[in-house]
């Protein structure tokens, strides 16, 4: 029997702990919401300043926009006076005005066909610079490193026929010194016979 009073007694902890619970739940979900709340709060006063800056902004806007075309139309009327005050061109000012015109078109084309011979010639000028270039630029690449081998090949040449005449020319003097002590001894020979 006291199996059952404990089993009583603890079920009847279980239905005041279930209760703690729920409101727990409870409680909690109202703090949810509320906290939902505040922030809905917040971002409505946010929009509301935001909405007054724009109305603020919008307002400015509509002044400066009011300003701008009562200038326009003051602009305007004072051109539509302007117009009224001027003289009407007659026709000889018209043909006057045609012919300088028609004289200036003639004057531009001619200038413009002087310019565009300049810059035919200009081009030709050109082309024939840049033909040269590119001569002289292989000639620096390739042709003067030829020129350079047969300019080396000579200078060895020419020194191998210094080379060559030195030594020649060492040789045909001690020909013609042994000629002449030959000559002198045969001489001084005779001489002593």
């Amino acid at each position: 029997m006291s199996d059952k009073k404990s089993k009583k007694k603890g079920r009847k902890y279980n239905r005041d702990e279930r209760l703690t619970l729920g409101e727990a739940f409870i409680g909690f979900q109202l703090q949810v919401k509320q906290n939902a709340l505040e922030e809905l709060k917040n971002k409505t006063h946010g929009l509301e300043e935001d909405n007054i800056k724009h109305k603020k902004r919008n307002s400015h806007l509509k002044e400066e926009q009011l300003g701008h075309i009562k200038t326009l139309l003051r602009q305007a009327r004072e051109q539509e006076k302007e117009l009224e005050q001027r003289v009407v061109i007659n026709k000889e000012q018209v043909e006057q005005a045609m012919k300088e015109k028609w004289e200036l078109e003639k004057k531009q084309e001619n200038q413009l066909e002087e310019l565009q011979s300049q810059i035919s010639d200009l081009e030709q000028t050109v082309l024939e610079q840049e033909r040269e270039k590119l001569f002289w630029l292989e000639y620096k690449n390739v042709g003067s490193m030829e020129h350079a081998k047969q300019i080396q090949l000579l200078e060895s040449e020419l020194k191998e026929m210094h080379n060559n005449f030195d030594e020649m020319s060492g040789q045909l003097l001690c020909n013609a010194l042994l000629a002449f002590c030959c000559c002198c001894f045969s001489h001084l020979a005779q001489d002593f016979h």
